[in-house]
């Protein structure tokens, strides 16, 4: 009874290996191309005064965009310059920028691109425009400044910057 066990396992296990395509059969050199698409945006900080008075800039929001791939690194700074590199049509002039995002990655889907893996990350930081005279937590006037902005001179105005980070890895096949 054992020895006919073994023989019905056996000849299951000879058909199970046989039912797989030889070697051969698979497509020769089919292969995988892999991309990483980062992109980074941190939000613009409005004009005020610092809290000594003096005028302080504005600054725009940035974005960053670097796309790497086996054969070239490109860094770029913003979807239309992307688009640009694609050689597709461009973005309408109203297009929010996540439209934008959203035809770039069209465009990638079109020539075969899919992706793998996506990491998103956001973070927050603030910032005050502050004074050369502050000193520790409440400033010079000591116990007296709030970090509410209350008591005497108060603090600067703060701002909160905010970056969010995404990184695509993508894979295409290539014969």
């Amino acid at each position: 009874m054992r020895l006919l066990s073994a023989l019905v396992l056996f000849a299951a296990a000879a058909t199970t290996v046989s039912a797989q395509p030889p070697a051969a059969a698979r497509p020769a050199g089919a292969r995988w191309e892999y991309a990483e698409l980062y992109y980074r945006t941190v939000s613009g900080r409005p004009a005020g005064k610092d809290a000594d008075g003096n005028e302080v800039p504005a600054t725009p929001e940035t974005l960053t965009i670097r796309w790497t791939t086996g054969a070239e690194e490109v860094s770029l700074k913003g979807w239309d310059e992307f688009a640009d590199q694609l050689k597709t049509a461009p973005f309408r002039k109203d297009a929010a920028p996540a439209a934008r995002r959203i035809q770039v990655l069209n465009v990638l889907g079109a020539a075969g691109w899919e992706v793998v893996e996506s990491q998103t990350a956001s973070g927050a930081a603030s910032a005050g425009f502050g004074s050369a005279g502050d000193r520790g937590a409440f400033g010079k006037g000591g116990a007296d400044r709030s970090p509410f902005g209350q008591g005497k001179g108060g603090f600067a105005p703060t701002t909160l910057t905010r970056t969010t980070t995404s990184t695509m890895l993508l894979k295409r096949r290539v014969q």
